[in-house]
């Protein structure tokens, strides 16, 4: 038997399956307003009230959310997932509004086939939606955040973090390489490239003194 310190709020679920019938019946009313095109000002009034019962819904969403402590998932996908679903409420209301705004004399044969996908697509949110109230709690492991949290760090959360340029070397830091590397160590990473070594069929050419310091010789290939 599982102990259960704090209640998990459901009405969430509740919450959720109300907002996916009222976009399927917005996705009804839409596939009506192209296929049945009169009265079409009476019909977008119509639709206007369903986009505005939704913006309520999501409005209960996030208030409860703020007031819950214990989430059944993720805050933040409870919040993206009540302004997706009140999207796609307001994608169908301004798409009937444009008709009526445009005076449109008529759909076009795609504008209604399009009307059928998009209500073909409300179904399967009411179905997609429903499996995700039905599906039970899954437990929390040791990995996972405490009640209420997020997954993701805070700067996920809040969708934007501190920027930092990568870290460049100083000066000091290239001297000190190049010094490193004189006296036989390995190359800094930004410094000079090392001379290309001598070729092995190549012969030393005497410089005169005053053109070279002493002890140093210029390679050049053989015959010239």
């Amino acid at each position: 038997m599982v102990l259960r310190l704090f209640s998990r709020e459901e009405t969430f679920f509740v919450l959720f399956n109300r907002a996916a019938e009222n976009i399927l019946q917005g996705g009804q009313m839409l596939q009506d307003f192209f296929d049945d095109y009169r009265d079409t000002d009476r019909r977008a009034e119509a639709i206007k009230a369903v986009e505005e019962r939704g913006d309520e819904i999501t409005h209960d969403v996030i208030d409860r959310l703020n007031r819950t402590f214990v989430t059944p998932f993720d805050r933040d996908d409870i919040y993206d997932l009540a302004k997706q679903l009140d999207n796609v409420l307001d994608w169908i209301e301004a798409a009937a509004a444009r008709m009526v705004v445009y005076r449109i004399p008529r759909p076009t044969r795609e504008a209604q086939e399009m009307a059928h996908v998009i209500l073909h697509t409300c179904k399967a949110i009411v179905e997609a939606v429903g499996d995700l109230c039905a599906r039970p709690p899954r437990r929390a492991g040791p990995g996972d955040p405490p009640p209420g949290e997020s997954r993701r760090p805070p700067a996920a959360r809040r969708g934007r973090g501190p920027l930092r340029r990568p870290q460049r070397p100083g000066r000091c830091d290239q001297v000190e390489g190049r010094l490193r590397h004189a006296r036989g160590g390995h190359r800094p990473s930004g410094g000079r490239r090392e001379r290309p070594r001598e070729h092995p069929h190549e012969e030393p050419i005497k410089a005169s003194p005053a053109a070279r310091p002493r002890g140093v010789e210029i390679a050049a290939p053989r015959g010239c």
